[in-house]
């Protein structure tokens, strides 16, 4: 599974927590209740805590020169352009 799975439409992204429930709180991004998540929950969800983590967030580090996560609750920053980044870097 790849991040721009996890985030397959806008129903699925969220901001300024890296995963919520159907209720909107906050919640662990590998938690069953899970079922929207922030671009860097959506990463965690699709290579916990691996070395393919690490290439995914450096690899849009390198590309925006901003971590992942302020670039994802940055408000001009919409889930057209995380997705598309996503894709773009085949994350």
């Amino acid at each position: 599974m790849k991040a721009h799975e996890v985030l397959s439409d806008e129903s699925k992204w969220t901001r300024g927590e890296l995963a919520r429930n159907n209720t909107g709180d906050a919640c662990d991004e590998t938690s069953s209740l899970a079922c929207q998540w922030c671009i860097v929950g959506a990463i965690f969800v699709a290579y916990p805590l691996t070395d393919e983590n690490i290439a995914a967030n450096k690899k849009i580090q390198n590309k925006l020169d901003t971590s992942a996560h302020d670039w994802n609750d940055d408000p001009t920053t919409t889930f057209d352009d995380v997705r598309n980044l996503l894709l773009e870097l085949d994350i």
